[in-house]
């Protein structure tokens, strides 16, 4: 974490933030949008990459939790016109999901970049946006599939996992999988434990972001948290999910989940 306070500690075992609140979607569901055009970069068309994303995603609230399914649910909006991640505090917002073809403004390394917005004292998300890097990485649909499913468990504020196996693991080579991503058992405690199906939650909810659904850019960022690829040796490419850097974003770890904001976030209005 970038500039974290003194109370703000990991675990040096574990890796986990000791002290802080949880990250986490109040609501049991919530929406994502797509940026329209899909990713011509990399071959892919607006459906194609519908299917790719929707995939990512499914793969958390659908996990098998010991006494029910994870309190969470997750559907696409219609595609969107904003392609730069921000969260306007007053006003209508989308959790936009973007392929960047024509520049990649971060590392050239990063593979992708998810930015969270979220309340410093709750932990409460307020908006979550990823972006991908279409235009300086030779993303096949495969690896697609893990960078865009890895950006998922941040989505739902998930940090990155210790366990070398897991798909949260900040590290894996994905260019050479043979096989759709899939979740391992300590993704699956994770998830069901950032939305236990024992949480109390409201029986009615409604989706879109709580002041609103805007396709139209508008708004700032806070943070964000990022994947990045490693320099290729021969077949052994790799990708590293890197440290969450920016104004104070915390990252929530799969066990201990907690985190700790910096007070410079404006609070939640």
């Amino acid at each position: 974490m970038a500039n974290a306070p003194a109370s703000c500690v990991r675990d040096p075992v574990t890796g986990c933030w000791t002290s802080g609140a949880p990250l986490h979607w109040e609501q049991p569901c919530v929406t994502y949008s797509v940026v329209a055009g899909g990713a011509p970069n990399l071959g892919f068309d607006a459906t194609a990459i519908d299917a790719i994303v929707s995939l990512g995603f499914s793969l958390w609230p659908t996990v098998a939790c010991i006494d029910g399914f994870p309190s969470i649910a997750v559907q696409a909006t219609l595609p969107i016109s904003c392609d730069r991640p921000e969260h306007n505090r007053e006003g209508p917002n989308a959790n936009a999901v973007i392929f960047r073809d024509g520049d990649w403004p971060h590392d050239p390394t990063a593979v992708g970049v998810t930015t969270v917005t979220f309340h410093p004292e709750t932990g409460k998300i307020l908006d979550a946006d990823m972006e991908i890097n279409a235009f300086g990485q030779p993303l096949t649909t495969l690896s697609l599939e893990y960078v865009i499913a890895h950006e998922a468990g941040h989505f739902f504020g998930l940090d990155h996992s210790s366990d070398a196996a897991a798909l949260m693991f900040f590290r894996y080579s994905p260019f050479g999988a043979e096989a759709p991503p899939a979740l391992t058992p300590d993704d699956q405690g994770a998830i069901c434990q950032a939305y236990s199906p024992a949480r109390p939650i409201a029986p009615m909810c409604d989706p879109e972001p709580e002041r609103g659904f805007a396709p139209e850019c508008g708004g700032d960022v806070f943070a964000s948290c990022n994947v990045t690829s490693l320099p290729r040796s021969g077949n052994a490419a790799g990708l590293v999910f890197a440290a969450c850097a920016g104004l104070g974003l915390v990252r929530l770890s799969a066990r201990p989940r907690t985190a700790a904001g910096r007070r410079r976030h404006r609070p939640a209005s």
